[in-house]
């Protein structure tokens, strides 16, 4: 497979909010079969191409930029380093742009990514408090007792952030026992198990209110 290089020339001006509004970012969000980055990540790139292409360079920086960040899947226990290194080459004009849109973003998959890029990358707080809701909101977009890993994966960056700038881990808490008290043990494969998990290793919630559903 041929690496893509997502290094662009400097726009002068730099990319703006607007430039992200008019390049209609949202009709890829709302045709993707799954709302998840690596989903969004190709037609992205695909815009990308089409808009240098059409010769209208400020809309295809912005949907370079966008498939820059969305090409790589979260590593839970990892993220803070992985995110760190993956995206280290964005410069300083995208991390502005960046931080420009991030509240703008209405897509949780996606504002979660941004918040959480502009976390590792600049420890911005403001935008670590933005990525933990947002990832809860994705997690449960991508809910499935078959498909867990992508809600879990959502769910443990949620809490170990939230962990980490000692901030709404009570709501993150809520989220995962809400969820364990939907499915009641009963998904067939490993969501519960691993959110139970995720509990246990923090020492949060009520770990032998669940016990049971181990069994």
């Amino acid at each position: 497979m041929q690496k893509r290089s997502y290094t662009m020339s400097p726009l002068n001006p730099p990319l703006t909010k607007d430039d992200f509004t008019n390049a209609c970012w949202q009709d890829v969000v709302n045709s993707s079969e799954r709302r998840d980055c690596l989903t969004y990540h190709t037609s992205f790139w695909k815009k990308a191409q089409e808009a240098q292409e059409a010769e209208n360079f400020r809309e295809q920086a912005v949907f370079e930029v966008l498939a820059a960040i969305s090409s790589a899947a979260i590593k839970p226990e990892s993220t803070e380093e992985f995110f760190a290194d993956i995206f280290k080459n964005l410069t300083d004009d995208q991390l502005n742009f960046l931080t420009e849109i991030a509240t703008e973003i209405s897509d949780p998959e996606l504002q979660a990514r941004v918040a959480d890029i502009l976390w590792v990358r600049q420890r911005n707080y403001r935008m670590a408090q933005l990525a933990i809701p947002a990832y809860l909101q994705s997690a449960t977009t991508l809910e499935s007792p078959d498909h867990w890993t992508h809600c879990v994966d959502r769910i443990e960056r949620s809490l170990r952030l939230a962990r980490r700038i000692k901030y709404q881990d009570e709501v993150v808490v809520a989220h995962i026992e809400a969820v364990l008290v939907r499915y009641k043990g009963e998904d067939p494969l490993w969501l519960s198990a691993k959110l139970m998990a995720l509990l246990q290793e923090y020492r949060l919630g009520e770990p032998a209110k669940y016990a049971c559903l181990q069994s």
